[in-house]
């Protein structure tokens, strides 16, 4: 099924968020924690913060949910062109299952004539995209995406954006955080893999690539993604407020009007963060009428009396 849809109208039941590693139970922690094999966890105290935040407003929203768990979640991934080696770490999320884990079963469309697949996923065509730089101008713009992960590391700016729309953050948190999971469990292993992301590439997605130049391209950007200093999909927040507004007065938009923190609102993060603050804010408000309203009758009912 597509994030747009209603799950209580889907054939497949909702997705599962994944499992918090026992690593990161922890809130109160001050330096990264490590996985048993010695690694770096991903997630760290700010991604079970980000999980807790995806839940909560899942579970406040008033989108329904299946009442069983039938099987997969369909979703599905625009591309500009499916055979290049770029997306070589979705195909490998696939093929190692990870998506299954994460209860979905991804669909990879492809954009027609190369083009960069915004249209396509504000359309609905597609619940995620992978985009350079101009989506940060269609932001800008008013267009309501909101950036999950950000691959290229080393180049002069932040490249091959994955997307997707407030809407499908809004409708299935927990979902569009699984697909954002899996898809970097995909990048890692293919990074820390590359003779079987290569192999991968060229049984599965072009059988008529030459091998050698294929091995070349993945060293390439296996450095450009930079898996041995960053956190796969990693934003600075620095860089990034940087970039934004030199793509802002590129385009013409007066950077000094640009609201308080608009720049970080594209990244999911905080997008999701923002809302659950919003929601809890609402919610205190409501017990506080609700509370005005019960003291306003018990008085009222007194003087009756």
């Amino acid at each position: 099924m597509s994030l747009l849809q209603d799950p209580a109208q889907a054939e497949h039941g909702a997705g599962v968020p994944p499992a918090i590693p026992k690593c990161c139970k922890r809130f109160d922690r001050t330096e990264p924690c490590r996985r048993a094999d010695g690694r770096r966890c991903r997630w760290g105290a700010a991604g079970v913060l980000l999980a807790s935040a995806c839940l909560a407003v899942a579970e406040a929203s008033d989108v329904k949910k299946p009442e069983h768990d039938a099987g997969l979640r369909r979703v599905t991934l625009m591309m500009a062109q499916r055979d290049l080696y770029r997306y070589v770490g979705y195909h490998m999320a696939r093929e190692q299952g990870f998506y299954r884990d994460a209860g979905l079963d991804v669909r990879f469309l492809e954009t027609p004539d190369g083009r960069s697949g915004i249209l396509e996923v504000l359309d609905g065509q597609a619940d995620f995209g992978i985009c350079d730089e101009r989506l940060i101008a269609r932001y800008l713009h008013g267009s309501p995406v909101v950036v999950l992960a950000a691959w290229i590391q080393r180049a002069p700016q932040y490249g091959e954006l994955l997307f997707t729309t407030r809407d499908n953050i809004k409708r299935a948190p927990e979902c569009v955080l699984a697909f954002r999971e899996a898809s970097l469990r995909g990048w890692e292993h293919a990074n820390y893999h590359i003779e079987e992301a290569v192999d991968l590439y060229c049984r599965r997605v072009v059988p008529s690539a030459d091998r050698d130049t294929v091995l070349r391209e993945a060293e390439v950007r296996r450095d450009l993604m930079a898996p041995a200093f960053l956190e796969m999909g990693y934003v600075d927040r620095r860089r990034w407020r940087e970039r934004v507004r030199d793509i802002a007065e590129s385009i013409g938009i007066e950077v000094p009007r640009m609201p308080a923190g608009y720049a970080d609102r594209l990244l999911a993060d905080h997008y999701l963060a923002h809302r659950l603050r919003r929601r809890r804010w609402l919610i205190t408000m409501l017990a506080a009428g609700a509370a005005v309203l019960v003291s306003v009758g018990g008085l009222a009912m007194l003087w009756l009396k």
